[in-house]
């Protein structure tokens, strides 16, 4: 038994790691934005109105949503903090402990107790990782499922039939993170072929079921809007968004975001090193893995496949690429490193993550966060309230001096702190929210990086003020980007 707890030690102190990198400092550094708006405004529709939804935001992409599974399990954290956006932080952390735990899990199943160490102390710790798992967005647990992915591959080509399930329960997962996984579904067909297995079809069958009930607000909605998202899912495939980029750069600019990614997992910002020289050493990683047959070719030429299958989709994917979007193939580049990691002797591995704990933990601890999110968002709206109550107008009015795009992520707050608010054109008094300061030659009070103008009191005849405010909240009955009812 105490050899049994003594095994427990260095993965519970990993874990504390993780955990303590994932909440320094949550509050403060929280980039409260227009994403948590969209939640917010999902958890008030589910909770307060008492509606059942079918979907989560509206993508980039015209047309198409990201599913609701995220949502739903983020109202549990809500509902916890009294409908408090910072409960979501919460969600997401146990989304994130969860994701060190299948580091070390899926790699220890798939290599040994020393890789799946090396991978969950990576997880833990990784500037990027921690970067990622503080977002609380539909599309932070990408890098989780890829990890499952590549576990479901290998159980596939070990001929393993729980395979099947994992693979069902990924599948139906996809539309609730990110479309772009879809690419990677073929690896499951050869993975099958190449294990030379017999299909137990009865297990191909509950891997079905498992993705058609996870995939069933998309096939509820798909059929009560005729099929609006698989159109605009074809469309998207098949018309220019707007990013098309030819020659050869088209492919460097998906090498480029998988050399950035890559480096900020390993090194954190403080190294300033080419993409070129990552993908470079990386790729000479796969070169030793297979001279020295630390992977089974089968694995590795999957994970080979893996990578061309994201170069050849986004290289001619006409959308401008966010660097997100590549979250989904990191792990092809992780496995090997890994697993040469854990054939390092002890004080050359020890020297390893020594210097990665320091360049990421570093980088974490001592990085610059403008101070214009939560906390900066929320003292400014009790301000107003505050000053509104003072001055006795039951409604206000609030105008932008800011950028396009900087005059979101406020809406959810004023309906949580309890401010009816209207637009400038109603009548009622305008306090002004400015962002950036130096866009304005002053401003009354400022919180953070965030600066308040007040309303001219001298012009706002108490009883006119009333008559506006006599109205709906336009907070409340405005459409919102991205929401749709």
């Amino acid at each position: 038994m105490q050899n049994k707890w003594k095994k427990l030690i260095l993965p519970g102190f990993i874990i504390a790691l993780g955990v303590f990198l994932r909440l320094y400092k949550y509050e403060t550094w929280f980039a409260y934005g227009h994403d948590y708006d969209l939640l917010g405004w999902f958890v008030k529709d589910v909770v307060v109105n008492g509606h059942f939804r079918l979907i989560g935001q509206e993508t980039s992409t015209p047309g198409i949503f990201i599913g609701p599974l995220f949502y739903y399990y983020q109202v549990l954290f809500y509902l916890v903090f009294s409908l408090n956006p910072i409960g979501g932080v919460f969600g997401v952390l146990l989304l994130s402990i969860f994701s060190v735990w299948s580091f070390y899990y899926v790699f220890r199943q798939m290599f040994s107790l020393r890789v799946g160490t090396v991978a969950m102390f990576f997880s833990a710790v990784s500037y990027y990782m921690v970067s990622n798992d503080r977002e609380v967005f539909p599309t932070m647990p990408v890098i989780l499922w890829s990890v499952w992915f590549l576990y479901t591959i290998f159980l596939l080509l070990k001929g393993k039939q729980t395979g099947y399930f994992v693979a069902g329960i990924l599948i139906g997962l996809i539309w609730h993170m990110n479309m772009a996984l879809i690419i990677v579904l073929p690896l499951l067909l050869l993975a099958i072929l190449f294990s030379k297995q017999k299909v137990q079809w009865k297990n191909v069958f509950i891997g079905f079921v498992l993705a058609t009930v996870l995939s069933l607000p998309l096939v509820l909605f798909e059929i009560r809007h005729g099929g609006v998202q698989t159109r605009a899912f074809l469309t998207s495939l098949t018309t220019n968004q707007g990013g098309v980029i030819e020659g050869t750069y088209r492919y460097e600019k998906v090498l480029i975001s998988m050399g950035n990614n890559l480096k900020s997992m390993l090194l954190g910002p403080l190294i300033s090193v080419n993409y070129r020289l990552v993908l470079v050493l990386l790729f000479g990683v796969w070169v030793m893995v297979f001279i020295r047959k630390n992977l089974e070719s089968k694995l590795l030429g999957l994970l080979f496949v893996w990578f061309i299958l994201y170069l050849l989709f986004f290289a001619n994917y006409s959308k401008v690429m966010s660097e997100y979007y590549i979250n989904g193939s990191l792990i092809v580049f992780l496995t090997p490193l890994f697993v040469i990691l854990g054939k390092f002797k002890n004080r050359w591995l020890f020297l390893v993550m020594v210097t990665f704990v320091s360049l990421n933990v570093v980088s974490f601890l001592t990085q610059k966060v403008e101070p214009k999110g939560y906390v900066e968002k929320r003292d400014l709206i009790n301000f107003i309230k505050a000053d509104a109550q003072e001055h006795n107008y039951s409604c206000v009015a609030i105008s932008y001096i800011t950028n396009p795009g900087y005059e979101r992520g406020y809406r959810y707050l004023y309906w949580y702190q309890g401010l009816k608010v209207l637009t400038p054109i109603s009548g009622a008094p305008v306090y002004s929210i400015v962002f950036p300061l130096a866009i304005v030659d002053r401003i009354d009070t400022r919180f953070g990086s965030l600066g308040l103008i007040f309303p001219d009191y001298s012009k706002y005849d108490p009883k006119d003020v009333e008559k506006s405010c006599s109205g709906e909240d336009s907070n409340l009955t405005d459409p919102m980007h991205g929401f749709v009812q």
